[in-house]
C-alpha cells in the first residue's frame, strides 16, 4: 500500500488507493448456489450461510479459531477460451484438494460462495491456516488444472466478532490480489486498508472512516491508514482530525510525502496559503519531482504574483507529466499573466490535446489567441467550442461574450454575459454599460 504507483489524487488529496476487484456482493449472491454437479460428488458439502452457520455452533465455545477461504483462479476467463466444463473441472479439483486437506485434519469445510471454498479451523492459528493453506494448494496445483489463492484469519482480533472473521477472509483475499495468482495472504491492516480503499472508491466516506479505524486497532503504526484516515475527514471538511491524522503519520514515517502534502493541501482549503505554501516547500524536500506537489506549489506562486517562480515550478511540472491538461493549463495562465500570449497559446494548446472536452482551457486557448490579434476566427472558434462543452460555465460566457464584443457582434455578446451574470459571474456593469453602448448606437 505504500508502494508510490499506487497513489492516487482524490479531492486534490494523495491518497494510497488500492480498488480489490473481488466483487463480495457477488460471492455472497451466490452462496446459497451449490453446482449440482459438486453436490452430486459431495453429498455433505454446505454452501452460503449454512457453511458459516455449522462453522459458528462448531467455535461457539471457544476462545480462539482460524479461518481460510481458497478462491479458484482465473474461474471466468477470456469468452470462448474454455468452457462451462473446464470451470466445472476447476472446482471439481480445488473441491477434492479441500476434502483430503481437511479429512485428515477433521476440519470443516464448505463453498462460501461463487469460485470460493472456505474451511474452519477449531482452536487454529496463524500459523496453522498458513500450514493448511499452503497444503491445499499444493494438492490443487498437482492436479494442474488451476491454481488457488489463500487468505486466512484468526479470531480474536481487534474487536471483530466471530462471525465477522467470514468477511475477513474475504478482505484478505482482495489483499492477495495484490501479490498475483496462487499466494497465501493473512489478513492483517493492510488488508482493511484495502476494504477501506474500496468504500471510499464506492463514495461511502464514513463505511471507509470505521474500516480506517478498525485497522488501527490491528496495527497502530500503520502510516498509509491514518492518512487515508485523515483524507477522510478533510473530504468530510473536519480539518482538526484530519491534521491530527496526517501528523501522526508523519510522525511515524517522516520519509513519506502525502501526509505533508495532505496537510498543506489542508491548510490551503483553510485559506492559510503561506502555511499551505511552507509545507509544499517542506514536501519537495522528500520528493522533489512529484506532480502534484509541483503544480500547486506553482498555483500558489501564481496566486501570489510570484510569476518567476510560479513559471518554474509549472514548467517542471508538465515535464514531470506531460499527460495531465492541469499542468499545461496552469502554465498557460502564468504566460498569460506575464504578457506572453504566444507562449500561453501554446501551454493551452496542449492542455486541449490531454482533454479535448476541458471548457475552461478552450476559453483560455480563445482569450490567448484574441489577445495576439492574428486570426480572431481563430479565437470565436475555441469560445464556442468552450461554451457548447459547458454551457453553464460562467467564465466561458463571459470570455466569448468579451470576444464577441470585440468583433462588434453587440446583441449576441449581450446575451452572453447575460447568461454569464445568470451563473455567477460579477459582470453587471459589462451587461449596463454594452447595453447602453446599443441604446446610442440605435438612437
Amino acid at each position: 500500500m505504500g508502494n508510490r504507483k499506487n497513489r492516487h489524487l482524490t479531492e486534490a488529496f494523495l491518497f494510497s488507493e488500492a480498488v480489490p476487484q473481488l466483487d463480495h456482493e457477488e460471492v455472497k449472491e451466490a452462496r446459497e448456489v451449490l453446482p449440482p454437479e459438486l453436490a452430486e460428488l459431495f453429498p455433505d458439502l454446505k454452501a452460503g450461510q449454512a457453511f458459516i452457520e455449522a462453522c459458528l455452533a462448531q467455535v461457539k465455545p471457544l476462545h480462539a479459531f482460524g479461518a481460510v477461504s481458497v478462491k479458484v483462479d482465473a474461474l471466468d476467463p477470456p469468452e470462448g477460451e474454455e468452457s462451462p466444463e473446464s470451470q466445472l473441472e476447476k472446482l471439481k479439483s480445488t473441491a477434492q484438494a479441500m476434502e483430503k486437506a481437511c479429512a485428515e485434519k477433521g476440519f470443516l469445510w464448505g463453498l462460501l460462495g461463487r469460485g470460493v471454498f472456505a474451511l474452519c479451523l477449531p482452536e487454529g492459528s496463524d500459523a496453522d491456516c498458513r500450514e493448511i493453506g499452503l497444503a491445499i494448494q499444493d494438492r490443487v496445483r498437482e492436479h494442474g488444472l488451476t491454481t488457488v489463492t489463500i487468505g486466512a484469519a484468526v479470531f480474536p482480533t481487534a474487536d471483530f466478532k466471530k462471525a465477522e472473521i467470514f468477511d475477513n477472509i474475504l478482505k484478505a483475499l482482495d489483499h492477495a490480489e495484490f501479490f498475483g495468482p496462487d499466494v497465501f495472504t493473512a489478513f492483517d491492516s493492510v488488508s482493511l486498508n484495502i476494504s477501506g480503499d474500496k468504500l471510499y472508491h464506492d463514495n461511502d466516506v464514513q463505511g471507509a472512516i470505521r474500516e480506517y479505524e478498525r485497522a488501527l486497532l490491528v496495527d497502530s503504526g500503520a502510516v498509509n491508514v491514518h492518512n487515508s484516515l485523515g483524507v477522510c475527514f478533510a473530504v468530510l471538511g473536519d480539518y482538526p482530525k484530519a491534521l491530527d491524522r496526517f501528523d501522526m503519520a508523519s510522525q511515524l514515517d517522516p520519509s513519506e510525502i502525502m501526509p505533508v502534502y495532505n496537510t498543506g493541501v489542508s491548510h490551503l482549503m483553510m485559506g492559510n496559503r503561506d502555511k499551505a505554501l511552507e509545507l509544499f516547500l517542506q514536501a519537495g524536500e522528500i520528493e522533489p519531482d512529484l506532480f502534484e506537489l509541483l503544480l500547486e506549489t506553482g498555483k500558489i506562486y501564481l496566486s501570489k504574483g510570484r510569476t518567476d517562480k510560479a513559471l518554474d515550478y509549472l514548467n517542471k511540472a508538465v515535464a514531470s507529466n506531460q499527460d495531465a491538461w492541469t499542468g499545461h493549463k496552469y502554465l498557460g495562465d502564468c504566460y498569460m499573466e506575464m504578457g506572453n500570449p504566444s507562449e500561453a497559446a501554446k501551454a493551452y494548446a496542449n492542455a486541449v490535446k490531454c482533454n479535448p472536452e476541458e471548457a475552461e482551457s478552450l476559453s483560455s486557448l480563445a482569450v490567448a489567441y484574441d489577445r495576439i490579434g492574428e486570426n480572431p476566427e481563430i479565437a470565436l472558434s475555441f469560445a464556442t467550442q468552450s461554451i457548447e462543452i459547458a454551457p453553464e460555465n460562467a467564465l466561458c460566457q463571459y470570455r466569448m461574450a468579451s470576444i464577441l464584443e470585440k468583433r462588434g457582434e453587440l446583441h449576441k455578446a449581450v446575451r452572453h454575459y447575460e447568461k454569464a451574470l445568470a451563473q455567477g459571474h460579477p459582470c453587471r456593469e459589462s451587461v449596463i454599460d454594452l447595453k447602453d453602448k446599443i441604446k446610442r448606437e440605435s438612437a
